[in-house]
């Protein structure tokens, strides 16, 4: 299994945390995003979170300050994971917090239309997101 899809999720997974001369280490373990010690085998990395679904997927933290963990990982498409970084800038309006990304999907603005309305021109959040 070591050339699957899966496998080199892990192990790409193993290097940025735990190996400081890999691009991504800044990023991962150099911020103290540490892996659950269950996960040092691959074949229990594999019984927790299953074969990776597709060639869209890859290995999501859902809180992105948490560790690698069965209990903080799940498999998701890349337009999912856009929507959990650190740089995003939630808006939240009518009880609904979105990133600025999932508004312009929503509202059909552009995103950057949106950017300039909210944070260049100081327009409200309802101005800015109901007007085409």
């Amino acid at each position: 299994k070591t050339h699957t899809p899966t496998f080199i999720s892990w192990a790409a997974m193993r290097q940025r945390c735990n190996n400081p001369s890999n691009p991504a280490y800044a990023l991962y373990g150099g911020r103290g995003i540490v892996i659950d010690p269950r996960w040092d085998t691959f074949t229990q990395f594999l019984a927790d979170m299953g074969e990776r679904p597709s060639a869209g997927h890859s290995l999501e933290r859902i809180n992105n300050n948490g560790p690698y963990s069965s209990e903080n990982c799940c498999w998701a498409e890349s337009i999912v994971q856009a929507n959990n970084t650190r740089r995003n800038r939630f808006i939240e309006f009518n009880g609904k917090r979105q990133t600025l990304q999932q508004w312009a999907r929503e509202t059909g603005v552009l995103r950057n239309t949106l950017w300039m309305r909210l944070f260049r021109h100081g327009w409200s959040i309802e101005k800015a997101l109901s007007t085409s």
